[in-house]
């Protein structure tokens, strides 16, 4: 009973550091721009995700927000209502593992140029350095209790607020292609505001 919402408590902040590196992605953490880098890198680094990946394939995201050519669009993936919503269903309980871990390292790969690829290919290697150094050093029992259970959490906070920003919303202007979702105060905090979604969109460097 007490151990339950100290994982959630934990993956909550994890998900806020993710949040973060989302805005080292567009330049709003530091103005240098290798302090931006890293401390996003460091960021997100503790959800599993790559920042150079990531913005390979987010801003593209905000270029074509729910068009044809936007990586993170579930409707690009089929036309066929029915496998839509399996889909749908599949993100709610598994998305964010897919995300993370295979669509921004994989698409971010293809979508990137040759600097950016090789900042992608830098950033994994010493994640992975990192991770292993971990893994190796701090028992796992401990491990288990910080970090691993309250990722389930963070990963399930990412699925359910990726599904709130853009789903179901009319694609054919820029007011109705993303929704903002408001809630208490401690909501946004956790969401550094992200839940403001709309307004994201539209002045993405605020």
């Amino acid at each position: 009973w007490f151990r339950l919402p100290c994982y959630f408590l934990i993956g909550a902040f994890l998900h806020a550091l993710g949040i973060l590196m989302h805005e080292g992605v567009h330049s709003k953490l530091y103005k240098n721009r290798k302090l931006n880098r890293w401390v996003g890198f460091v960021c997100g680094a503790v959800t599993l995700l790559g920042i150079s990946a990531y913005k390979a394939v987010h801003l593209p995201h905000h270029r074509y927000e729910r068009g044809i050519e936007d990586p993170d669009e579930f409707e690009n993936l089929t036309r066929y209502p029915t496998l839509l919503k399996v889909v749908l269903l599949g993100w709610f309980l598994m998305g964010a593992y897919f995300y993370g871990l295979f669509h921004i390292p994989i698409t971010g790969m293809k979508l990137a140029n040759r600097t950016e690829k090789i900042k992608i290919i830098q950033e994994y290697l010493l994640m992975i350095l990192l991770l292993s150094s971990v893994f190796v050093f701090v028992p796992l029992g401990i491990l288990t209790q910080v970090f691993l259970l309250p990722l389930l959490f963070t990963a399930q906070l990412s699925q359910m607020r990726g599904l709130t920003e853009h789903i179901f919303t009319s694609g054919d202007s820029p007011l109705t292609s993303s929704r903002t979702v408001t809630s208490n105060h401690l909501v946004s905090f956790f969401m550094c505001n992200l839940n403001y979604h709309l307004e994201h969109h539209l002045h993405p460097a605020v």
